[in-house]
C-alpha cells in the first residue's frame, strides 16, 4: 500500500510540474509573439523609408528571401530579430 501511495504522490507531483512547465511555455510564447510584432513593425517602418534593395543590402538578404518573408508574413524568429535589429540601426 505504501508503494502505491508513493507512486500516486509522485504522479501528482509530476502532473503539477508539467502544468507549471506548460504555463511557462505559454508565457514565453506570448513574449515571443509580442517581440515578433515589434520586429515586424520595424520592417514596416523601414519599408516606408527605404527601398527594398537598400533594406536587403543592409540585412544581407536576397530580394527573393525578402519577398518570401513578405509573402508569408513569418520568418524564423532568430532571423527576424537579427534583421529587425539591423534595420533599427539603419534608421538611426
Amino acid at each position: 500500500m505504501s508503494k502505491l501511495k508513493n507512486t500516486e504522490e509522485k504522479l501528482r507531483y509530476r502532473k503539477t510540474e508539467l502544468f507549471d512547465v506548460a504555463k511557462d511555455i505559454e508565457k514565453n510564447l506570448k513574449i515571443l509573439e509580442q517581440n515578433r510584432d515589434v520586429a515586424q513593425g520595424v520592417f514596416a517602418r523601414a519599408e516606408g523609408r527605404f527601398s527594398i534593395q537598400t533594406i536587403c543590402a543592409h540585412i544581407d538578404w536576397s530580394e527573393k528571401h525578402y519577398r518570401e518573408y513578405l509573402r508569408k508574413g513569418r520568418l524564423r524568429i532568430d532571423r527576424l530579430f537579427i534583421a529587425a535589429d539591423r534595420l533599427e540601426q539603419l534608421m538611426e
